[in-house]
């Protein structure tokens, strides 16, 4: 079943695409630009659930981490925690950033220090900026990676503790992994393509990557999550072939056509 905060913001996105539609000959430019952004957060959209279609979890988390850390850091420099925020970055830059290329599905090499450092970083962001702020600008998201990580990118369980988990278990973590990395990939790649255009990225780019987010979430994330674990609990050498969400594509398509 919908969400009322899910018809809110698809209304708010059509009403935008709409707008770009209705753009006159007088204002070429805003037409164009407009459906730049859109396009530019769709491709990414569709590129992530490719990723992750084919296990490849690290491709966009990366890129979506980042995003979420520089995120934190200008909010706190907007609510005048400069010092805080210059610390973080820099740690961010020169030690934590870089030690994410080390980690690969089945294999996270030096996540336990990397997942200490973002859980400091979590809790003083909340006792900072207050637990509204941090969720309206989906900064829980840092807690969401820090602790879906050690089990989205081991499908068949903990190599060094020795811990296991069960499908649904596996599912309950992959899932707002999912979601977070489509939100903070898209919305990038929104932002990027509306950069200069002279528009407010976040009036453009938030409500149609909340729409990614919410179809993440509900239509395609739980399949994928099925998927990669059962054919990691059998073999690390597989396939996405045989994994079918024409469905889902249908179902989000029907609220994208005005961008396609």
């Amino acid at each position: 079943m919908l969400s009322k905060k899910f018809f809110l913001t698809a209304f708010l996105a059509t009403s935008l695409f709409s707008m770009t539609l209705r753009a006159d000959d007088s204002q070429p430019n805003v037409q164009k630009d407009q459906k730049t952004s859109y396009r530019a957060a769709l491709k990414m959209h569709k590129s992530v659930i490719q990723d992750l279609k084919k296990a490849k979890l690290e491709n966009k988390m990366v890129f979506a981490l980042d995003a979420v850390i520089r995120t934190a850091v200008a909010v706190l420099k907007k609510k005048n925690h400069t010092a805080q925020a210059a610390y973080y970055l820099d740690e961010w830059e020169t030690v934590y950033s870089p030690a994410l290329h080390s980690i690969h599905l089945l294999d996270l090499g030096d996540h336990a220090y990397l997942s200490e450092w973002l859980d400091h970083f979590y809790m003083d962001l909340v006792n900072t900026l207050g637990l509204k702020v941090v969720h309206f600008f989906h900064l829980d998201d840092i807690n969401v990676f820090n602790y879906a990580i050690p089990v989205v990118f081991q499908p068949n369980g903990d190599q060094k503790s020795g811990d296991s988990w069960d499908r649904e278990e596996y599912r309950r973590h992959f899932v707002p992994f999912a979601a977070a990395t489509s939100y903070w990939s898209s919305n990038v790649a929104c932002n990027i393509a509306t950069f200069g255009s002279g528009f407010v990225t976040g009036l453009i780019c938030i409500p149609i990557t909340e729409i990614f987010r919410w179809t993440t979430e509900k239509w395609f994330a739980p399949s994928i999550s099925n998927h990669v674990y059962d054919l990691f609990n059998k073999s690390n050498s597989w396939s996405s072939d045989d994994l079918d969400l024409s469905k889902q594509e249908m179902q989000e398509s029907s609220y994208l056509l005005s961008i396609e």
